[in-house]
């Protein structure tokens, strides 16, 4: 598996996006919830970061695909969050935290709490279930480990 260590600055996004990651990695890590970074952001460190091709645009939100066993262990890391770490939720979307009222932090579950079509669901108001086909394979497959200095 390659490691990559970056700083935070290649990475274009805003000063304050370092606390929410710390918040949310406390989190994690107290659930002992192993994560990846999905969607735009992780686009931007694979082309920014590593490659040094800069992206033509940029997102407003960070997905993070996290490994759950069971939806018990998502709802006291969701709670956790709220509660401790300064994330709001999202009304229109269960899987949705919103971080300094503005960063929305996408929190994709995956593993076995997926049904036998892949589908998560939620209890919650607004878009309580998912589909994550793959996830799980792109997980056990092995990923490229990111040090963010």
């Amino acid at each position: 598996m390659n490691t990559y260590k970056l700083n935070y600055n290649q990475l274009r996004q805003q000063p304050e996006i370092s606390e929410m990651l710390s918040a949310l990695e406390r989190g994690l890590a107290k659930y002992k919830v192993d994560f990846y970074l999905v969607g735009a952001v992780a686009r931007d460190v694979w082309m920014s970061g590593i490659n040094k091709i800069e992206p033509r645009r940029t997102s407003g939100d960070i997905d993070f695909a996290v490994f759950i066993n069971n939806i018990a262990t998502y709802n006291e890391l969701r709670e956790h969050l709220i509660n401790e770490e300064g994330f709001f939720p999202y009304r229109g979307n269960n899987f949705v935290l919103i971080w300094n009222g503005k960063t929305q932090v996408d929190l994709l579950p995956f593993g076995a709490i997926e049904d036998e079509n892949g589908r998560v669901s939620t209890n919650g108001i607004g878009l309580t279930n998912i589909s994550l086909q793959g996830f799980t394979e792109i997980y056990e497959e092995g990923l490229s480990e990111l040090n963010l200095e």
